[in-house]
Parts: C-alpha cells; sequence; structure tokens
C-alpha cells in the first residue's frame, strides 16, 4: 500500500510540473494600457519578462517537488545540491547563464555599475543574502562555479517580487534589465529541461 501511495504522489506530482511547466513555456503577457500606464516599450517589455521568470521559477517549484517524491527528502530546497548538478550536468547550463552576466560585466561599465548597485539592493533586502553572495565572488574571480549561485540570485529576485513588491527597474537601464532576466530565463529553461530529462532517464534504469 504504501508504494502504491508513493507511485501516486509521484505521477500527481510529476503531472503537476509538466502542467505548470507547458503554462510558463505558452503564456503571453500583455498590459491594454487601461488601469496600468506603461511609459515606453521598453517598460512594458521589463514587466513582462519578470512575470515570465516568475512563472517559470513556479514551474521549477513543482520540479523540484516531484523530485521529492523520488529521493524522499523533506526540506525539497536542499535536493540541487553542487553534487546533483555536476552529475546531471546542468552544472554547464548554469555557468553558461552565468557566464555571459559575466561576459557584459567586464565588458560593459554601464552594465556593469548597475549590476553592482543591483546586486547591493539584493544583498541588503533578501532575507538570506549569504546565500547570494556566492555569485559575487565568482563574478569577481574569487570562487569556483558549483551551480547553486545562480539558482540562488533567480531565487533572491523571485522573493523580492513576490513579497516585496519590489518594481522592475532596480536602477538598470530598462534594455539591459530586459537582458539579465532573459538570461535568467533561458537558463533556468534548459536547466529545467536537462532534469527533467535525466531524472526521467534515471527512473527507466530502475524498471
Amino acid at each position: 500500500m504504501k508504494n502504491d501511495s508513493t507511485k501516486q504522489d509521484k505521477v500527481r506530482a510529476l503531472r503537476l510540473f509538466n502542467f505548470k511547466f507547458r503554462i510558463a513555456l505558452d503564456l503571453i503577457t500583455d498590459f491594454k494600457g487601461v488601469y496600468s500606464y506603461t511609459k515606453t516599450p521598453q517598460v512594458k517589455r521589463a514587466y513582462i519578462e519578470l512575470f515570465n521568470l516568475l512563472q517559470l521559477w513556479n514551474s521549477y517549484e513543482a520540479l523540484i517537488s516531484y523530485r521529492s517524491t523520488t529521493e524522499n527528502k523533506d526540506k525539497f530546497y536542499e535536493l540541487d545540491t553542487k553534487d546533483f548538478l555536476k552529475k546531471s550536468n546542468s552544472i554547464k547550463i548554469l555557468k553558461a547563464g552565468s557566464n555571459q552576466i559575466k561576459k557584459e560585466y567586464y565588458e560593459n561599465e554601464q552594465y556593469k555599475n548597475e549590476f553592482d548597485q543591483y546586486f547591493a539592493y539584493l544583498r541588503t533586502h533578501t532575507k538570506h543574502p549569504r546565500y547570494i553572495i556566492p555569485f559575487n565572488e565568482y563574478l569577481q574571480g574569487d570562487k569556483e562555479f558549483n551551480g547553486l549561485e545562480f539558482l540562488n540570485l533567480i531565487y533572491a529576485e523571485r522573493n523580492l517580487a513576490y513579497h516585496e513588491g519590489e518594481a522592475v527597474q532596480m536602477g538598470w537601464d530598462y534594455g539591459r534589465r530586459i537582458r539579465l532576466i532573459k538570461v535568467y530565463k533561458i537558463t533556468l529553461i534548459c536547466h529545467i529541461l536537462n532534469t527533467i530529462n535525466y531524472l526521467i532517464e534515471e527512473d527507466l534504469k530502475t524498471i
């Protein structure tokens, strides 16, 4: 009976992930311009990109919840460990996204200044700044990359939007802000796809 219950939980969790992920990918967000006035197309685009990122993170949480049914972990946020990211090869995906940020950080002085201001704001306002500090250490060349720092950065961004109602700009030029959020989105999508493929392949080995 316990095995049957576990299998049912696993199937439900997988279906929920599949549902949320497809919604996040297919969602089209727009503004009518009636109740919320956006001054320029870039302001509008920045908010749309952020809203889509939040939906993607919801699907990512559903994926982690699915993993918790297969790996019997109570604290499911602990499932994306350094070892798992390396074993599943997601570390390469997350590093590629981080390197996009790092490249523009060192090639574009305006981007660098705005990112530093943004990161300082995140560090001050997030409840757990110790989790995002490693990304800045990696950015400065003081730390070896393990993947968690990138995910924690997105999570801090998500929390500010959800819990603090933070506006999208946060000191950025809107064009550069859009580029940053797009890096978050594309990298997260690739990480999610890689992770679910890896988990299913591992599951098939047990059949």
